[in-house]
């Protein structure tokens, strides 16, 4: 019986090293800095500039959530219950307008491997004869960022 339980445990820690080792792996194999560029390359109009990009591998970890109406993991090809790395993709900048930002949102969000695109929020800026709209956007992309369609 000893020995038995002996085996349940080992069997117990070899799972567990498992899954931090599939953990491991997904952090070391998030997008490249050439395929998040690329993203960012497709989406951007010239009605958008970036003051900032921040690129932000979190420790954390989410476990992925189901899609309610069709009782399975989003679209990304993530497994129910499996964890991932939160890997967030963070711009502030400035719009001509409103609907420049929109296009800019839209597009970063058609792109491959981005999902959860957020508008953080917009203010406007300047005189009314020149306004632009500052905004912070963020998105959480995945190793299949900057792949073409």
């Amino acid at each position: 019986a000893a020995q038995l339980a002996a085996v349940e445990a080992l069997r117990a820690r070899k799972s567990e090293a498992e899954s931090n080792l599939s953990v491991l792996a997904e952090l070391r194999g998030g997008p490249s800095v050439e395929q998040i560029s690329g993203t960012i390359d497709r989406a951007i109009n010239d009605g958008v500039w970036f003051d900032r990009l921040q690129f932000v591998r979190s420790a954390d970890y989410a476990a992925p959530k189901t899609d309610p109406a069709a009782g399975a993991p989003p679209g990304d090809g993530a497994t129910a219950g499996a964890k991932r790395p939160l890997n967030q993709l963070e711009i502030g900048g400035r719009a001509v307008s409103h609907s420049a930002l929109a296009e800019f949102a839209k597009n970063l969000a058609a792109e491959p491997g981005t999902r959860n695109v957020r508008v953080v929020n917009t203010a406007r800026q300047g005189d009314s004869a020149a306004t632009a709209v500052r905004f912070e956007v963020a998105a959480v992309i995945n190793g299949a960022a900057g792949r073409a369609k």
